[in-house]
């Protein structure tokens, strides 16, 4: 019942990405890990190689919503004419069933690599954008997946919002579907993966030297502000959009936030 459902809430989205005039295609592909299912912006079969920014959502954020989210404020800014568009399911959710793990840049790795047989895609010129917990990859994919050059993390978990302390503060819908999302079925499951994804990214932050842009509102009442402030401990360079009074990944002023991306990753993205 649950996947009958799931199935309908595509068909739905995608009418309304249809009705809403969203020009994406899927792009289905077999990967190590499994099946694996991505949109991509419509080519404009000029010819012309374009940089890449891929999007991933959160526990409940498809890439289907994000594409109706964005439609107004990504796209509306100019990204289709300039840039290939990406969205992708993070681990764990939507049609990326394999559970979110330490492991889950594999995936990341594995749609890169099929995106770099796209003929209009310039794979030198990659980019990340993240949002609530998928710019937990945001910080973490630079660090072991090279061909990302620029990332943007918006309010993405880091080490302090996995202890079960944070967790216990929480409303239990979101820690019911962080146990779905990582396959377990109980707090000492929720606090081994928890552990591990604070580990990986704590041990690569020294090291990665990728451009990261990290934005979110200074009343994040998800994520402590430690974990927003975390990339400054470590690694360089480091650029930060705070928005005064805004909650969890600067939602209220959505507009602004991806608009300040969007030229960020431009310029980061822009060619030699």
């Amino acid at each position: 019942l649950k996947k009958e459902a799931f199935e309908a809430s595509l068909r739905t989205a995608s009418k309304g990405m249809e009705l809403g005039g969203i020009a994406f295609d899927p792009i289905d592909f077999a990967a190590p890990m499994g099946q694996l299912h991505v949109v991509r912006s419509k080519p404009l079969g000029d010819g012309v190689k374009r940089p890449v920014i891929l999007v991933s959502g959160g526990l409940d954020g498809y890439k289907e919503e994000l594409a109706l989210l964005l439609q107004g404020s990504l796209a509306g800014s100019g990204v289709s004419n300039g840039v290939v568009l990406v969205l992708v399911d993070m681990p764990g959710t939507g049609q990326n069933p394999r559970p979110l793990s330490s492991k889950g840049n594999e995936e990341y790795s594995a749609i890169i690599d099929r995106l770099a047989s796209e003929p209009d895609i310039d794979s030198t010129r990659i980019g990340f954008m993240g949002l609530s917990f998928g710019g937990y990859w945001a910080v973490r994919l630079p660090q072991v997946e090279p061909r990302i050059k620029a990332a943007v993390n918006f309010g993405g978990p880091m080490t302090k919002a996995f202890t079960l302390g944070n967790f216990g503060r929480l409303p239990d819908a979101f820690v019911q579907a962080a146990l779905q999302v990582m396959g377990v079925t109980n707090i000492f499951g929720l606090a081994g993966v928890s552990d591990s994804l604070a580990k990986s990214v704590s041990d690569g932050l020294a090291t990665n030297t990728k451009p990261l842009l990290t934005i979110n509102g200074t009343e994040d009442s998800v994520i402590p502000m430690e974990d927003t402030l975390f990339p400054y401990t470590a690694g360089a360079p480091r650029t930060f959009f705070l928005v005064p009074g805004d909650d969890h990944c600067a939602m209220g002023n959505l507009e602004l936030v991806i608009g300040v991306a969007k030229s960020w990753l431009d310029k980061e993205l822009a060619a030699p």
